[in-house]
């Protein structure tokens, strides 16, 4: 039904359900959705599915057994779901850190197409992240500065979505706050 109509919500959220229960790999899943939104980036539905599937590798990565885990919390989640990072650096100019890199916000990047959804799936990889990492984990200060990048594409969508302007500023405002930013 996706492949017939990319804005059919219920589509979306019965994929949703099947992804959850029949334990799906998720970065399948992730490339279906970023498909989706090449095709329509102003639609919701696929923004919302990218979104569950990063809270649903949040559940997983909690899971999982300490031993199996390497890195930072953001570094593996790219490497399991590379697709997140793309998204996230084209329409929004923030790049997800990688292992022994850091997160970085193009300032000039004239290609980048601002959309609100995007920023949401940003703000929701840093809290998923920061979920995983704790208050003094090792990736905390990838989180930061990833934090600054989800702040200033807060800022820019203040900017440009007058109608949840001040939605946006609250958000940079409490992501300041959170992750020790405050100027």
């Amino acid at each position: 039904l996706i492949a017939l109509d990319v804005r059919n919500n219920s589509a979306w959220s019965y994929r949703r359900m099947l992804t959850k229960r029949t334990g799906r790999a998720l970065s399948g899943e992730m490339a279906v959705c970023h498909a989706a939104v090449s095709k329509a980036p102003n639609n919701e539905s696929s923004w919302n599915y990218a979104m569950a599937l990063v809270d649903l590798w949040g559940q997983r990565e909690r899971e999982r057994e300490a031993e199996s885990k390497t890195g930072t919390a953001v570094s593996r989640l790219v490497s399991e779901l590379p697709q997140v990072a793309v998204l996230v650096k084209e329409f929004t100019g923030v790049s997800l850190p990688v292992e022994g890199e850091a997160a970085a916000v193009d300032e000039d990047d004239d290609e980048c197409m601002l959309v609100s959804f995007a920023v949401s799936l940003c703000i929701d990889v840093l809290e998923v992240c920061a979920g995983i990492e704790g208050a003094d984990g090792v990736g905390m200060g990838a989180l930061r500065t990833l934090a600054g990048g989800a702040v200033k594409a807060c800022k820019g969508a203040a900017e440009v979505d007058s109608i949840r302007c001040r939605y946006w500023t609250y958000e940079a405002d409490r992501l300041q706050q959170r992750f020790g930013l405050i100027e």
